[in-house]
């Protein structure tokens, strides 16, 4: 299926899917489909026990490569269950005391949901981040060139960069003041 198109994959079937994943690494599926709240043809998704409809926000965490500072890239889900990203964010220590710091609203975006991005910080972009393999950090890509592979110097992890790895991308649900 590597160099198939694919037009449509049931929602069941990308579950079933990403249980297989993330039942290999030993931990608990991330998406779960917990039903719709606008009709049949919108999901609501889940990870953890949060649920998202129409006009949710979920904030994908990610760190810039070259100043090795968070951010957040913003995902806002459309009213066809498909989210978009909106903007990307740095990340303050005021926004983290705020809206992130013991905030359990986790939540994950699929894969296919996943869009152009660019680095709050450095402004470098491409599809998405790089999860380091060393560190476990989803990093832009402010320092990848060439199909190689760097992460930020406080890892200091680099390798050329191998096939795409379909996942679920982890966030958080935003919150104000622990609401």
């Amino acid at each position: 299926m590597a160099n198939e198109l694919v037009k449509y994959m049931p929602l069941e079937v990308k579950l079933a899917v990403l249980d297989d994943v993330f039942l290999s690494r030993g931990q608990s599926p991330a998406l779960r489909n917990g039903g719709n709240n606008r009709g049949s043809d919108v999901a609501v998704y889940t990870c953890g026990a949060v649920a998202c409809g129409p006009g949710g926000v979920v904030d994908l965490p990610r760190v810039c490569a070259l100043h090795d500072r968070p951010y957040v890239a913003r995902y806002v889900m459309g009213a066809d269950g498909r989210f978009r990203h909106g903007q990307t964010i740095k990340v303050t220590r005021a926004l983290w005391r705020g809206e992130y710091e013991g905030n359990q609203n986790r939540y994950c975006v699929p894969h296919a949901d996943i869009d152009d991005e660019s680095c709050a910080w450095c402004g470098a972009h491409g599809r998405g981040s790089f999860l380091c393999p060393v560190c476990r950090t989803e990093v832009c890509r402010g320092r990848t060139a060439d199909r190689y592979f760097r992460c930020r110097e406080s890892c200091g992890y680099e390798a050329p960069l191998g096939p795409v790895k379909v996942r679920a991308h982890e966030g958080l649900r935003p919150e104000i003041g622990g609401e």
